[in-house]
């Protein structure tokens, strides 16, 4: 960019390649990778690419190093041998020098840990809960951040986006725009388009809903994915509307409900009752476009009106303001994402005056694909006379082993967690799925922090136990451990493992408490017993208003005349669902901020019957009835809508209009719901009258006697009476519904609790291992202190009140941290405020038990030392 600083690499990276390699090499080579990093991270690729290039680098250039240092200490050996260890005080002693690990190393290693199995075990279990963590967190990050799309040159390709009306940015595009854009544009060597869609599979047996896109032909071609078998769509089957009924299999489909049959091509599937001809099976690892969701059919855009009309009720193809398909394109040779990116936004202001209705006041713009995750706003969303190199050598090759054995118990850990996590769906009609598993990535991942924490963390203890200065050690021995207050690496350590595990305690705390009040929050409707069809008709073979209408109708009296249901409410969008859903607004006396000077606010259609079912109260006003249907467009609106338009005045009987200017006359005034979280302020709302217009996608709520599951029960056998073919997206309990709201933070909740239980029992095992090593050198002080009369009490408070000091210092720093740190949750805790009193004071207090506990059971072991062997122990 104009005027910015150059991109320099990761500074640690640098670092290292340039220890212990020659200075004419290090001088010759890093120019040349600093100015291909520099083209790397250009906004046609994206930096974290550059930047593990740039480390995958140097760790090839340290390892040249390493191995000519290696060479030259090999032909060094006999003589090295023969005259013994080095002296620490030898003028020819390189302390930093490489020396080559021997076979005898490893097997002293061994050796000297099986006969420590204690101290074995503790460090194990440290690195297994350290690694293991790591490794478990690190495979979501590879899952949703590294796994690059398994398409030709991934750097070419962006993302292409329109924006809205009010400045968002990140929107997806129309048809017709990007019809436009494939004629028009000349910085893309290609550009597709792709859109969900959700439809029925009739396969035999009972149909199944599945999850699906539309794309363009040229799509796989573009983004440079083989087919598994078959081919993939031809240009005149993206041509005429409706004229080619034909699908590509998604690889996982063709596995679980065709056996792999390479015969499928030609075999025809249904979808939404149609016919459709297999001519393809997509590659296996391309599991569709949409971020960890797997698409099971792919067909050509040109069927979108087949398989989305009746849901939309309009032609997706035509209408500009038809806004749902999201855009890819490939640059061509020499052309940048910013390049591009300026080209986006002058095509959209030539639409803007082309076209003003329906594009005035948007632009376009464009992101590198590397750069994108999920979505961009989402991604905006670790041995005393020896010398002292062979002893350095013995510590890191026990540290290094101690560290291998951490990370493979860390490893089986990782996998244990990450299958907890993955079994907690969100609860969607269409299940989700992460590619989380434990791969090579995660596996090499895994060894090489591995390895790095055994070198890392053995490498300044070695040193510092080598210190060829031995008297003070000797004169603190003597004197009982002069020095053992100090804050050593070891206390630091255990300092910040409570530190950190009292912010993720915390943390977890507070969305567990957050869960509490949630469940007292009163959502405005009865939350009660029942039972929620969502049945799709128009993807059943209804095809108009009126066959929609009378099922609907059917669907009701049937479940009314039921002898264990009281009430059913029809709408096509219920409180604290998964959309959101929003229309214009002309409100009289109320100017908008908007350019078209409307206000644009949540609504729902319904049906007669809805307020009582879902047990929202009539406070002014009337029902909707069936003579609404054929009489002027009524609607019904929200106490918070009267008090936010019409404060102080009567509401009842007011006109608004919609966004054609057509009048719409409020007829009632209800108590406000909580529309799309638990902890908003109560919203505006407008309840429109679903007559024989039959919008679709009505979901009914079933309400009697007995619990959710006999309802639910109940409401599916009536529903296989109405039709048995029905199409229903999704089947639930009103318990089951209100739980989407409360994934987020449950699933946060869970999270926190999982790894600050982790950081808890490591810094338990920390404290442990600090009192015990503590006492250890202790011995001979505390065989003198009883000989003169100490009880095992005093030993004991003597050495817990060592360990708990650490402890009170790192809960001090981990609450100011805490508070630091917990106003980014603010957004997603119901009730509660970040600095909530119950929790800031139980965590701490948990966290006081458990590192009482662990610094109790060597203390007493302490305590029960005889002081006439600990006398002579020394």
């Amino acid at each position: 960019m104009p005027g910015s600083h150059p991109a320099e690499p990761p500074r640690l990276a640098a670092w290292l390649m340039r220890i212990r390699l020659p200075q004419e090499l290090a001088d010759a080579v890093s120019g040349d990778l600093e100015e291909e990093y520099r083209e790397r991270v250009s906004p046609t690729r994206g930096r974290l690419a550059a930047d593990l290039w740039f480390w995958g680098q140097a760790l090839i250039l340290r390892s040249f190093a390493l191995h000519r240092a290696s060479r030259r200490l090999r032909a060094m050996r006999p003589t090295w041998e023969r005259s013994g260890p080095r002296r620490a005080d030898d003028d020819s002693f390189d302390p930093w020098g490489v020396m080559p690990v021997r076979p005898e190393d490893v097997k002293y290693a061994v050796r000297r840990l099986t006969r420590a199995p204690g101290f074995t075990a503790v460090a194990v279990l440290s690195l297994a809960l350290g690694i293991g963590a790591n490794t478990a967190m690190f495979s979501l990050v590879n899952a949703v951040l590294l796994r690059e799309l398994p398409v030709r040159a991934p750097a070419e390709l962006v993302e292409i986006y329109t924006s809205e009306t009010d400045g968002y940015p990140y929107a997806t595009s129309s048809y017709p725009d990007f019809r436009d854009l494939r004629e028009d544009a000349e910085v893309f060597a290609g550009v597709v388009g792709t859109r969900t869609f959700i439809t029925r599979l009739d396969q035999g047996g009972e149909p199944t809903v599945v999850f699906g896109e539309l794309i363009s032909w040229d799509y796989f071609d573009v983004l440079g994915v083989p087919m598994a078998l078959g081919r993939s769509f031809l240009e005149e089957e993206d041509r005429t509307p409706g004229a080619h009924a034909v699908v590509i299999l998604g690889y996982r489909t063709w596995e679980r409900d065709f056996g792999a049959d390479p015969s499928v091509l030609g075999r025809t599937v249904r979808l939404d009752g149609r016919p459709y001809e297999v001519v393809g099976v997509a590659h296996e690892k391309f599991t569709g476009s949409m971020p960890v969701m797997v698409t099971s059919f792919f067909v050509p855009l040109m069927m979108t009106n087949e398989l989305m009309g009746g849901i939309t009720g309009s032609d997706q193809l035509a209408r500009r303001q038809s806004r749902s398909m999201f855009l890819k394109g490939r640059l061509k040779p020499g052309i940048t994402a910013d390049q591009a990116d300026d080209a986006m936004k002058a095509f959209a202001a030539g639409l803007a005056e082309t076209y003003p209705e329906s594009n005035e006041h948007r632009t376009m713009s464009v992101l590198a694909s590397g750069d994108v995750a999920l979505h961009p706003l989402v991604d905006r969303a670790l041995v005393l006379g020896a010398g002292r190199a062979a002893l350095v050598r013995q510590l890191l090759v026990e540290t290094t082993l101690l560290a291998l054995l951490g990370g493979a118990a860390g490893f089986l850990l990782a996998s244990w967690t990450v299958g907890l996590l993955m079994s907690f769906q969100p609860p969607l009609p269409i299940p989700v799925s992460f590619d989380v598993s434990l791969d090579r990535t995660v596996l090499w991942f895994t060894a090489g922090v591995s390895v790095l924490a055994g070198i890392a963390f053995g490498l300044a203890p070695a040193l510092q136990a080598t210190n060829p200065d031995v008297a003070p050690t000797l004169k603190d021995e003597g004197t009982g451990g002069g020095r053992r207050r100090r804050l050593t690496l070891r206390n630091g350590l255990v300092v910040v493992q409570v530190a950190f595990s009292l912010v993720l305690l915390i943390g977890a705390g507070l969305f567990v408490r957050s869960l509490q009040k949630a469940q007292q929050i009163d959502p405005g409707f009865d939350t009660g017993p029942a039972a929620v069809l969502w049945p799709v008709p128009e993807m059943s073979g209804y095809e108009t208003n009126e066959e929609r209408y009378e099922f609907y109708r059917a669907l009701e009296e049937r479940l009314l005349a039921h002898p264990d249901i009281d009430a059913v409410a029809q709408a096509d969008l219920l409180p604290l669902g998964a959309g959101v859903q929003t229309r214009s607004y002309v409100i009289p006396g109320s100017p908008s901020d908007a350019p078209d000077g409307h206000h644009d606010v949540d609504n729902a259609s319904v049906r007669p019957g809805y307020f009582d079912a879902m047990g929202i109260p009539l406070l002014r006003g009337r029902d909707f009835t069936e003579a609404d249907v054929d009489g002027e467009e009524s609607a019904i609106v929200s106490r918070a809508f009267a008090e936010r338009f019409y404060p102080g005045q009567e509401i009842v009987g007011r006109v608004i209009e919609n966004r054609t200017g057509s009048p719409i006359r409020i007829v009632g005034l209800v108590g406000d719901v909580k529309v799309r979280t638990l902890g908003e302020e109560p919203r505006p709302y407008v309840y429109h009258m679903s007559g024989h217009g039959a919008v679709p996608g009505m979901q009914v709520v079933v309400r009697g006697r007995g619990t959710d599951r006999a309802l639910l029960e109940a409401a599916r056998g009536v529903l296989r009476e109405v039709d048995p073919d029905v199409v229903v997206i999704d089947v639930k309990t009103m318990s089951e519904h209100l739980a989407l709201m409360l994934f987020p933070p449950r699933m946060a909740a869970l999270l926190l609790s999982v790894f600050g239980g982790l950081a808890l029992t490591l810094a338990a095992v920390g404290i442990y291992g600090v009192v015990s090593y503590a006492v250890s050198k202790r011995t001979r002080e505390l065989g003198i202190r009883m000989s003169l009369g100490a009880s095992a009490a005093d030993v004991v408070r003597m050495a817990v009140g060592g360990g708990m000091r650490l402890v009170i210092i790192g809960g001090v720093v981990g609450v100011l941290l805490s508070a630091a740190v917990t106003w980014a949750i603010a957004g997603f805790l119901y009730g509660i405020g970040t600095t909530d009193v119950v929790t800031f004071a139980a965590i701490p207090g948990l966290l006081s038990a458990v590192a009482l506990f662990a610094a109790y059971l060597p203390a007493r072991r302490a305590s029960a030392v005889d002081p006439v062997r600990a006398l002579r122990s020394q």
